[in-house]
């Protein structure tokens, strides 16, 4: 792929302008380590930067993945999310979420780039307060599954592609606006302490 970019590069010199300025780059991933991702995706914001100064060119990449370490390395007002819906496929603009919660997105990006998670890949999301919770909860759904109690589903939980993610007991709160858009169902467990002005000794 470098090899590829730099003689497009060379043929835009020479050209003296892109014709197309437009790049298709079909999930990347599959040739690559996690790391090598995460490089691939830096290095494509270098390599417009550079196309621009030097072929003034005025270059578009559309980039399809499934790569969370893709995702997670690209700004969010550059991401498409496409959603498979009973009605067809929804393409939602993550500019728009990141215009109109502005305080959330940076604590989500930090948080999205850390954790390394595949929020934007998963069918539904469960969202847990601690480390206990995330090791716990899949022993728990294996556990309830070999008991038949998903049976009644078509697609039982644990064939659905779900993710628990730890966002701590303060936490979950900025991240419903973001599943909301998203539109992906999701499931908060957390410990009831983190309920303020609640009576103490009381159960609920």
């Amino acid at each position: 792929m470098e090899f590829m970019l730099a003689a497009y590069v060379k043929e835009l010199q020479l050209r003296g302008g892109a014709c197309v300025p437009l790049f298709f780059i079909e999930e990347p991933e599959s040739h690559m380590r996690p790391q090598l991702q995460r490089a691939f995706a830096e290095h494509l914001e270098n390599f417009l930067e550079n196309i621009q100064n030097k072929a003034d060119a005025h270059a578009q990449v559309v980039l399809t993945s499934h790569s969370s370490h893709i995702a997670n390395t690209t700004d969010f007002a550059k991401i498409r999310y496409a959603q498979r819906t009973p009605d067809g496929v929804v393409y939602k603009n993550l500019k728009d979420f990141a215009e109109s919660n502005r305080e959330n997105t940076t604590f989500i990006r930090k948080y999205l780039t850390l954790a390394r998670c595949d929020l934007f890949f998963a069918d539904k999301v469960v969202l847990v307060e601690g480390a206990s919770e995330r090791l716990l909860l899949p022993d728990m759904i294996a556990k309830r599954d070999k008991k038949g109690l998903f049976n009644s589903r078509t697609y039982k939980l644990p064939a659905q592609y779900y993710s628990i993610i730890e966002v701590g007991g303060a936490y979950a709160h900025l991240f419903v606006p973001l599943l909301e858009f998203l539109g992906i169902p999701s499931l908060v467990l957390t410990d009831i302490d983190s309920i303020s002005g609640g009576a103490k000794g009381e159960k609920t």
